[in-house]
């Protein structure tokens, strides 16, 4: 379906994990000009509109890192984490851009969330809920660097139910978050090299594993939305185009060595042999039958 600049795709499938769709999507991402996200499976048609969401949450994750080709929300926030129901669009772009460090996006989110509650004719009682709800929600995403949160202070109740300004509210509002941002991306700074290091050692060491994000990030003691934009800061590229890179030379080494390509398919990884041929050719340029060859006649 296209909705303006929007196209939305909806796949149903009974299989799991749904070999073809997955197949599909590594070879459209190869040749995308521009990013794509995807969203959860759920077991039944009431969690299409939260794969949605999640997918439009990917989206932005892409378009912010600067990830062209297809951007799944289990790679950027994890397997099992969702964000809690009944938020607005505008209240999870601001949690997106508190994670990115995106202080435009923060604002345009902020701005766009102020315009909603006024066109929604929202009453003081309800806007001060929904300040309050995303001002947890800041701390939330704070929290997930994991240090001490002292140094923000807590969420006061009676500060804000005393206001009676709508500006005064969102201005609040606005503070809050913004000394949220401000503070998780210091700690970032500080702490990034040692768990990314100790990341990528861990990479390296299980490369022929089925390392997920979540797994990954438990291993050094960080969230896993927390660390994959930690990882991508760092590195320049995402954790998976990483683990997929270094998948690739090793499968390469192998290959020149005359391994056959299931063999070789299966040690750096990927029991699926089709998924691995069009990964291998979306980065080498050449199939794996095609490169062990060259190799042999000196090509």
């Amino acid at each position: 379906m296209t909705n303006g600049n929007e196209r939305l795709a909806v796949a149903l499938h009974r299989e799991l994990p749904p070999e073809a769709l997955h197949d599909a999507l590594i070879e459209a991402s190869g040749s995308a000009r521009s990013a794509f996200g995807s969203g959860r499976t759920y077991a039944s048609l009431g969690g299409a509109s939260r794969s949605y969401r999640e997918a439009l949450r990917a989206l932005r994750y892409g378009q912010f890192l600067e990830e062209s080709g297809w951007t799944r929300i289990e790679d950027v926030e994890g397997r099992d984490e969702q964000l809690p129901p009944g938020l607005t669009r505008h209240e999870e772009a601001a949690i997106v851009s508190l994670r990115t460090g995106d202080r435009q996006g923060l604002s345009r989110a902020l701005d766009d969330f102020a315009a909603w509650t006024m066109e929604q004719k929202l009453p003081p009682e309800r806007v001060e809920q929904e300040l309050l709800k995303l001002a947890y929600l800041g701390l939330e995403v704070a929290k997930e660097t994991g240090c001490d949160l002292r140094e923000l202070g807590a969420v006061d109740h009676r500060e804000l139910h005393e206001m009676r300004a709508r500006e005064e509210m969102f201005r609040w509002l606005r503070d809050k978050l913004e000394a949220a941002l401000t503070w998780a991306a210091g700690v970032r700074r500080a702490c990034r090299h040692a768990a990314i290091e100790k990341a990528l050692r861990y990479l390296d060491e299980r490369y022929g594993q089925d390392v997920s994000l979540q797994e990954l990030a438990e291993h050094v003691g960080l969230n896993p939305a927390y660390f994959s934009l930690l990882f991508k800061e760092q590195m320049g590229i995402s954790y998976i185009k990483h683990l997929t890179g270094l998948r690739m030379e090793r499968a390469k080494a192998m290959l020149r060595s005359g391994m056959r390509v299931n063999e070789v398919s299966e040690r750096v990884g990927y029991q699926n042999y089709r998924h691995f041929t069009e990964l291998f050719k979306k980065t080498v340029g050449t199939t794996p039958g095609q490169y062990r060859d060259a190799h042999r006649t000196g090509k």
